[in-house]
């Protein structure tokens, strides 16, 4: 094809649409067109199917490079059709370049044709015609549901062969029905698989039924009908059902004694079927076995049961180990002789105290030394065992180690019963699993070394914690399951719980010295305030411990003292009781952010989150709004506050009691990611993330602050008891009069409770026997609010009398005359209201006659009867 014939498509193209059809040329031309040519230069023939420009590039040399690669080159393959000019002295193709050329170019100018210059534009539908078009559609629509209800149900598809003969069958009785429902599943016939566990739920089964239908049915039926998708929940719950009732029946305790009775017999076969049974049961039967092994008459039996104890291997270990705490001598000796054959590490400690307690019996010393050499390869001396049980005693209690807990992060605890004979099993949470592991060694250690204060110490520190955190750090051990651990720790005197109080401060076991508070304060002894070598007693130190419920605690104790004279840390009570006091029953929240619009609008997030925001700007605002309010709950802080800066902030929280545990928000822009992550790395009460933006991603990130706190963070219900128990050390105090501690401001702190159900009589009683004159019109302007029940109106009004009594009028004249302003405008109101506002007029009148040296209120005026 000439230049001048590509002329003449460019002239008939608009647009020069033909460069374009020189591209797809190539394309086209190696796919095998044309017919199969000869190479000139080596006369070989090119397959039809091989690609036009390898074939012509490989054969023929001499016609350039240009057909592989579709561009330009030098020679005679310059100019935009050079390629073309190169295809067309290949023979035989110059007939098929054209027709190929003129059936591209003929495409191009159609397509082009057949659009239009210029578009139709749209045509604009009016309000009248959509709302028509709306109602059509709806009408359509309605008629089409209308006619596909009143169309006949589709025929089922005909069941297969192996369905059908299911349903021919017909089954009716419960193993049926579960034989019939797995094979279902396996066809994927779910539909008649849910009818026939219908029919089998219906079925009233008993627990014996249910579990004799598990025995017959099998395991492996009920766990696929559990973990089938199509009958979920049913088939898991019944399930479930099934497999529980053979739990109950299998560890049935009248079942069990059966079983090791059968242990006797003098049928080699009924033996060996009983021992089988007994260790399908597993845990179950340790109980029983034990008390075969502790009760001498039944000696003809101890070989059979220490047989099955063995059989059942690691699952015997952890109970055996409890049989050991209380058991007597024999009883001892039976077990080690299990544990010396099951070689578990979990039995190195109690065999290693076994072999080096003095009171330990000798039988009891040589089995256990004997085990512990299989173990270890060598037997320890006192020392060492002592020396170890300490260790582990304190990883216990800190956490570094902790028994084995399951997904729910609960452990099974053993306990065994030396009267009774009774081995039970309770759930319990890891942490607390673990402080009675704690509490079992520290009594192992006592026993190595008794004479050892250290030894005691943590016997009782162990069994402390243990106790407080069973029976639940929030609660007092007079009032749960650690009232024996309580009764066994007061025994033991002031003094040594003094030194426990002192460990458990040092080494930060909270739950421990909780505990240790709770007994020191009914010890009334005040010279438990007595500073010790270190300077303030450890009451008062626990009194500035970072833990508010310990500060708490600490606070009740050194009141309930009642001391007389001063001591170490006792500007520490009045300040905390003023911050534990103040309470208005808001859930509570800190912004630090320089912008004040941003902290506003962070402000507004965390009010929709149920918080009352206190918006700062500055770092020292930051610390004084945390500081001084005791519903605050965690803290955000903007990155680039200033006034301190955010890192010391953080630092001074930290310093601060009262903040010290407070969880942390840092907001950082991208810039400051880097070092906000590394303030935080060193403080796990620190989250960093970027700002929150809507409400669901505050609703996330106020979820994982609080989720810091873990056992730490105190709710809103335990907030408001803390609120109580301080007005109740205060009204204690105030009642005493005790210039001990300094009770200014405390009128201010307690004003808030006056508007809180929980806390406004405490309150009251507290302002009444404080006498100060904010107290007294704390007093007034409560019971003169109209919105305030009317019986807690009347409350106020007579505690406002009873502090009239005891200190006198210290409400100024101008405030007794507003108080009468305010008589003379309850004209309007309820009877009720108008009673409460003229007792407090009376009673300053009352006063005034009763005391005539304080100053005269005016005249009251006359009082109008209906």
């Amino acid at each position: 094809m000439s230049d001048s014939t590509l002329d003449k498509i460019n002239a008939r193209v608009p647009g020069g649409r033909a460069q374009r059809c020189r591209t797809k040329l190539p394309s086209l031309l190696g796919r095998g067109w044309g017919r199969v040519t000869r190479c000139p230069a080596k006369q070989s023939r090119c397959n039809r199917q091989t690609d036009r420009a390898h074939a012509v590039r490989e054969c023929c040399p001499s016609a350039g490079t240009g057909i592989a690669s579709g561009t330009r080159t030098k020679g005679e393959n310059q100019g935009r059709a050079g390629w073309l000019f190169n295809i067309a002295k290949v023979p035989g193709t110059h007939f098929c370049a054209i027709f190929v050329m003129a059936l591209i170019c003929l495409t191009y100018t159609t397509a082009a044709l057949a659009v239009p210059p210029n578009p139709p534009e749209r045509p604009k539908v009016t309000p009248k015609a959509a709302a028509d078009k709306e109602k059509a559609d709806k009408e359509d629509a309605a008629k089409a549901k209308k006619l596909a209800d009143n169309q006949p149900p589709p025929k089922p598809a005909p069941d297969s062969p192996a369905v059908a003969a299911i349903r021919e069958s017909n089954p009716t009785a419960p193993a049926d029905l579960i034989r019939a429902i797995d094979a279902l599943l396996a066809l994927d016939a779910t539909p008649l698989a849910k009818d026939y566990l219908k029919r089998l739920i219906a079925t009233p089964l008993d627990k014996q039924q249910l579990a004799a239908l598990g025995e017959e049915a099998g395991a492996d039926r009920l766990f696929r009908i559990a973990q089938a998708a199509a009958l979920r929940p049913t088939g898991q719950q019944f399930a479930n059902s099934v497999f529980e009732a053979i739990r109950e029946v299998q560890n049935d305790p009248r079942r069990l004694e059966k079983l090791v009775d059968g242990l006797k017999s003098a049928a080699d076969a009924d033996r060996a079927a009983s021992a089988e049974d007994l260790i399908r049961v597993g845990q179950a039967s340790v109980g029983p076995l034990a008390r075969v092994l502790a009760d001498p008459v039944r000696q003809s039996q101890h070989v059979e049961a220490r047989k099955v104890l063995i059989a059942l291997g690691p699952q015997a270990v952890e109970p055996l180990l409890a049989v050991l705490d209380g058991a007597d001598a024999a009883t001892q000796a039976e077990v080690i002789g299990v544990l010396y054959q099951l070689n578990d590490p979990r039995s190195t400690a109690a065999m290693l105290a076994m072999s080096a307690a003095p009171s330990a019996a000798p039988r009891v010393q040589k089995l256990a030394s004997a085990a512990v050499e299989r173990q270890l390869g060598t037997v320890p001396d006192r020392t060492a065992v002592a020396k170890h049980l300490e260790n582990l005693t304190r990883e216990y209690l800190r956490g570094t180690r902790h028994v084995v807990g399951d997904e729910n992060n609960l452990a099974d605890v053993w306990q065994w019963n030396a009267q009774s004979g009774e081995l039970t099993k309770s759930r319990l949470a890891v942490d607390a699993a673990s402080a009675m592991y704690a509490a079992w060694l520290g009594r192992r250690l006592r026993d190595v070394s008794p004479q050892s204060d250290t030894a005691e110490a943590w016997h009782l520190l162990s069994g402390l914690q243990a106790a407080k955190l069973i029976g639940g750090i929030g609660q007092p051990l007079s009032q749960g399951p650690g009232q024996a651990a309580l009764a066994k720790a007061a025994a033991h005197g002031p003094d040594a719980l003094r030194n426990v109080l002192s460990r458990a401060l040092t080494e930060n076991y909270v739950p421990a010295a909780l505990a240790a508070v709770e007994i020191l304060g009914n010890a009334r002894d005040p010279k438990l305030l007595a500073n010790d070598g270190s300077g303030a007693s450890p009451l008062a130190r626990a009194a500035n411990h970072p833990d508010r419920r310990l500060r708490l605690a600490a606070l009740g104790a050194i009141a309930a003292l009642r001391p007389t004279q001063s001591f170490a840390g006792a500007a520490a009570v009045s300040r905390e009781l003023k911050y534990f006091a103040h309470y208005d029953g808001l859930r509570r929240a800190v912004v630090a952010d320089p912008r004040a619009d941003r902290a506003h609008a962070l402000g507004a997030l965390l009010d929709e989150c149920g918080f009352a925001t206190a918006i700062c700007t500055t770092g020292r605002e930051a610390f004084q709004a945390a500081s001084a309010e005791s519903e605050v709950e965690f803290l955000l802080v903007v990155w680039t506050v200033e006034n301190p800066r955010a890192d010391e902030l953080v630092r001074q929280l930290r310093r601060d009691p009262r903040t010290a545990r407070l969880p942390i928000g840092l907001i950082a822009a991208t810039e400051h990611l880097f070092r906000a992550e590394g303030l935080a790395l060193t403080d796990p009460l620190v989250k960093v993330f970027v700002r929150p933006r809507d409400l669901a991603t505050m609703r996330e990130r106020v979820a994982q602050l609080i989720g810091l706190s873990g056992v730490d963070y105190v709710p809103p219900a335990e907030r408001q008891a803390e609120a109580v128990a301080a007005l109740t050390i205060l009204a204690d105090l105030t009642a005493q009069r005790q210039p001990l501690f300094d009770l200014s401001g405390v009128d201010l702190a307690v004003e808030p409770d006056l508007y809180v159900p929980a806390t406004q009589l405490l309150a009251m009683k507290v302002l009444a026997q404080l006498g100060t004159p904010k107290a007294q019109k704390a007093l007034v302007a409560f019971a003169s609010t109209d919105t305030q029940p009317i019986a807690a109106r009347k409350a106020a009004a007579a505690a406002f009398a009873d502090s009239l009594r005891g200190h006198g009028i210290r409400l100024s004249i101008a405030e007794i005359q507003e108080q009468s302003h305010r008589y003379d405008q309850s004209s309007g109101r309820d009877k009720q209201s108008q009673d409460v506002l003229w007792s407090l007029l009376d009673a300053l009148q009352k006063i005034k006659k009763e005391q005539p040296g304080q100053v005269p209120p005016p005249p009251p005026p006359v009082r109008v009867t209906k």
